[in-house]
């Protein structure tokens, strides 16, 4: 297994952290007054399968290895049909892969088939759910004939079984076979605090008694008094939250147990579409009458949305607003494994192809299901389009060609590997994944290197538990992305607000989001608070995450593929060598906006290399980013050391996610640079930023591979 980001400068290498995290449902949320909303999610669960509990059966082929019936044979099931009994858990089993250098040595061992595989797992009771069959033909090329690089991927058995049959099973096989866990993904759209979900399912466990019930009614209305229906109502009281979601005439009942309406907490109310949301804690309700919520409406913050567009702020200060409106994405193919997308949006009408991994139905359109709307949410972000009568959000590149693969809700690792499987065989560019999990994956991880391989990029979202960088954002191969967010651009009635840590005060507004997760893995940093996007049924809404700040820098990817010149000529062609160049060219153009690298990585990247470009410009002098001599890092991006902190010169006038005049944290402007301080690649690009009159220069230069 390759080892993972941020290593250690020792051991080069950074386990895999599994967070202590409870898995949350739609039900479990916290209550106190720091509470996080909970996952806009349905549930992930699927239900167990009826199947023989077999025992017995020897090892196959040098493969698994089962010690007979010692510890592996379950109790027998005598209750009767629908009797509620501990689930099956799924695993994923598969032949370990080996170089090709390798082959002749893993062939002595006699490693099983898939066929073997099966058969062996029915001997243990365990129901074959499907196999997945790799679908890239073998082998990378000269890296796989000289046994440096991995082949690809064997096929790889899914199968449900008891639990302690399976774990036994993990512990047994040989080492030519990998058993692991297929665990559920999780997507990252809002944060989930571990401490405060532990709190509640404590308190889940010592319910107070149901003769201390009270109702509470809720009524919630738009700032015109018109009823907001399908709005999610939470109550964070002394027990369970209390959740419900209102009908067309904006009421719901909520049943709070634990104490009268006295006792609550918080309550969070999450519009569907088209309002900010609101958070109020210590709340003055009553239990009998009618408490009346009201919500503010997305176009008094933005007159005449959408038919009149409302750029971003995240996309502000990435400077795509100052990009030429020629730069599209055309050429470019992305894919966002996700939850789907509706593709019926007036903006993303141009969003044609898909697949649902989450169903063996053979519907064709069942990807643009999107129950969650969290998949529609991305693809808002990288590719929405302006359409008769809507202007809307821009999209970074809505003419790039969009594949939505649905993965949510219910997906699995089995159900990523068969999407990034999709990805390769399709000749995907850019590869979004605003996903993760607790848990981490051997034949994943290996998934995720064939596809880097085959020139395929994966951006990934860090994680909204506010610990370290969950799976797969903590690989190596991968752009990990975190998410910050900017005061003023939201009502401080929301819970947006509750993501700045009074403990990191921002600077110049900005300030790492409190959910994010961060750490030495964090390659680059995004907008993900309070971004108004797309959403299912056509509307538009503000959301939190890490999950939010991924597809903006997917979209500026595309641009970059599509546009720069550092593509267009030899790196055109995907391979290994241009997912590394992409990456470092995004970390190049990355402005530092928060203090602590492990929360922002490189920066913010921005459009700084595209600006002053039309059309795109074949090239074959542009060379790739390149490292300074000595320092271990990947690019040049901390050109000069300012105060002692790393950091940029520059900042004044322009600069995209400061106001005029001011500088951040371990920047100076232009104008106070020490005499001597070197010209590098990052003063230019403030300078750039800040004097209007030497863009075209810059940008030639650029275009020229001088920079």
């Amino acid at each position: 297994m390759p080892e993972h980001k941020g290593q250690d400068p020792d051991t080069q290498k950074k386990k895999a952290g599994r967070e202590d995290q409870a898995r949350a449902t739609p039900q479990s949320s916290t209550q106190s007054a720091s509470a996080q909303p909970p996952q806009n999610q349905a549930s992930q669960n699927q239900p167990a399968r009826t199947a023989e509990n077999n025992t017995g059966g020897g090892s196959t082929g040098g493969g698994m290895k089962n010690n007979g019936g010692n510890g592996m044979s379950g109790s027998s099931d005598t209750t009767g049909d629908g009797a509620v009994k501990p689930r099956k858990r799924r695993y994923l089993v598969a032949r370990r892969p080996m170089p090709a250098g390798l082959q002749s040595m893993a062939a002595a061992l006699q490693p099983m088939n898939e066929k073997q595989i099966e058969d062996e797992l029915r001997t243990l009771g365990a129901d074959i759910v499907k196999e997945i069959k790799p679908r890239a033909p073998a082998g990378f090329g000269m890296l796989a004939a000289s046994g440096m690089g991995p082949v690809s991927m064997p096929g790889i058995v899914v199968a449900e079984m008891d639990v302690d049959k399976g774990e036994q099973l993990r512990r047994t096989a040989s080492a030519s076979v990998i058993v692991e866990h297929d665990a559920l993904l999780k997507h990252l759209d809002v944060a989930t605090s571990a401490r405060l979900m532990k709190t509640t399912l404590e308190a889940s466990l010592y319910p107070t008694s149901a003769t201390t019930s009270t109702d509470i009614s809720v009524r919630v209305v738009g700032s015109d008094g018109q009823p907001v229906g399908r709005a999610t109502v939470v109550i964070y009281g002394r027990s369970f939250p209390a959740q419900g979601v209102t009908d067309e005439s904006g009421n719901v009942i909520l049943t709070v147990v634990g104490g009268g309406a006295e006792s609550i907490a918080a309550i969070y109310v999450k519009p569907e579409a088209d309002h900010w949301e609101r958070f109020i804690t210590r709340p003055s309700l009553k239990d009998d009458t009618d408490n009346t919520i009201q919500l503010r409406r997305l176009d008094e913050t933005f007159p005449d949305f959408p038919r009149n567009a409302a750029v971003g702020w995240g996309q502000k200060m990435m400077g795509l607003d100052q990009l030429a409106r020629g730069l599209t994405g055309r050429g470019v193919k992305i894919a966002i494994i996700d939850s789907g997308c509706d593709n019926s949006h007036p903006q993303l009408r141009n969003v044609k192809q898909g697949m649902d991994l989450t169903t063996d139905d053979a519907d064709p359109d069942g990807w643009t299901n999107d129950t969650i709307s969290h998949g529609t949410h991305c693809a808002g972000i990288i590719a929405a389009a302006s359409g008769p009568n809507v202007s809307g959000v821009r999209g970074f590149a809505p003419e790039a060609e969009i594949f939505a693969l649905k993965v949510f809700p219910g997906g699995r690792f089995s159900s990523l590997i068969e999407a990034l499987d999709l990805c390769i065989e399709r000749g995907i560019d850019v590869v979004n994944l605003s996903l993760g999990s607790d848990e981490v994956s051997e034949l994943v991880t290996q998934k995720i290197l064939e596809a880097q391989s085959r020139g395929v990029a994966c951006i990934v979202a860090a994680g909204n538990s506010g610990g370290p960088v969950q799976f797969p954002g903590n690989l190596p191969n991968v752009l990990t992305v975190s998410a910050i967010g900017k005061t003023g651009e939201y009502p401080e009635d929301t819970y947006h607000a509750q993501t700045l840590d009074p403990q990191i005060p921002p600077i110049n507004g900005i300030y790492p989001a409190k959910f994010s997760c961060f750490g030495p893995g964090i390659d680059v940093s995004a907008p993900g608070v309070a971004i108004v996007s797309c959403v299912a049924g056509g509307g538009y809404a503000a959301w939190d995450g890490t999950s939010m700040a991924t597809p903006h820098v997917t979209g500026l990817a595309a641009l970059l593929l599509a546009h720069h010149p550092l593509f267009q000529g030899a790196l055109k062609t995907r391979s290994a060598e241009r997912v590394q160049a992409l990456f470092q060219a995004l970390k190049a153009s990355a402005v530092p906006c928060v203090a602590d690298v492990q929360r922002g990585g490189a920066g913010v990247p921005t459009v700084q290399a595209l600006l002053g470009l039309t059309i795109s410009a074949p090239s074959q002098t542009a060379q790739a980013p390149q490292a300074r001599p000595g320092n271990g890092h990947e690019t040049y991006r901390d050109g000069a050391m300012i105060g002692g902190a790393p950091g940029r010169l520059g900042g004044g006038a322009g600069s995209p996610g400061f106001a005029a005049g001011q500088t951040g944290y371990g920047m100076t402007s232009w104008q106070q640079a020490p005499v001597g301080t070197p010209l590098t690649q990052n003063a230019l690009a403030a300078w750039a930023f800040s004097n209007p009159a030497a863009l075209q220069l810059i940008s030639q230069m650029r275009a020229a591979g001088l920079l």
